[in-house]
């Protein structure tokens, strides 16, 4: 049963998950998002869709992480920009093996609209419990801006710092602007790590 969907438009497939037509032109995350904030989703529809944008996006960053490798900014990126779509912070981070193999995705913060608060022995106790070598600590910016604030420059250097007392290196720290797309903010890339 589940193959017979492969071939259904997008828009088709949405109209049959929300029990009656949707007023957009593409079935992509951000008009679907736009749509219920805007009101022209609503009820019991826009219900369903924001949960199935939710389930999506929780089996897709379980899917990754059981099935990649990191090797640089742009596949870290590629494992956590679902982040773009987020109304406020949040911090995640990825955990690594010595060969740059995920063994697990965690959302350990969540925070407001412009930050939230991290605690670096969480980050560590968690990646100890795990057997990780690595981290890679990644969080959103709501408002779309990829600039650095002074507290994201103060918290990579804590990570860095506290990281190397347990022997858990921070191989990256990356910003996720609003758009999601292409656009992230690497403080490795950047000679920051």
């Amino acid at each position: 049963m589940y193959n017979q969907f492969f071939q259904v438009p997008d828009g088709e497939l949405l109209n049959m998950v929300a029990g009656r037509a949707i007023p957009v032109r593409n079935a992509n995350a951000a008009e679907l998002i736009t749509a219920i904030d805007s009101g022209a989703i609503t009820g019991a529809a826009a219900r369903k869709i924001a949960a199935l944008l939710e389930l999506s996006r929780r089996l897709c960053s379980r899917h990754l992480a059981d099935n990649n490798k990191v090797t640089d900014s742009r596949a870290a990126f590629e494992m956590v920009k679902d982040m773009a779509l987020l109304d406020v912070e949040h911090f995640d981070v990825l955990f690594l093996r010595n060969n740059g193999t995920v063994i697990a995705r965690e959302n350990l913060f969540v925070g407001g609209t412009n930050q939230t608060t991290v605690d670096a022995g969480v980050v560590y106790r968690r990646a100890l419990v795990l057997g990780a070598k690595q981290i890679i600590a990644a969080h959103n910016h709501p408002s779309g801006s990829l600039t650095p604030s002074g507290e994201d420059k103060r918290l990579t250097h804590l990570l860095i710092e506290a990281g190397k007392l347990v022997g858990v290196r921070l191989g990256e720290h990356i910003i996720i602007g609003g758009n999601g797309v292409n656009d992230y903010y690497s403080f490795h890339d950047n000679g920051q790590i």
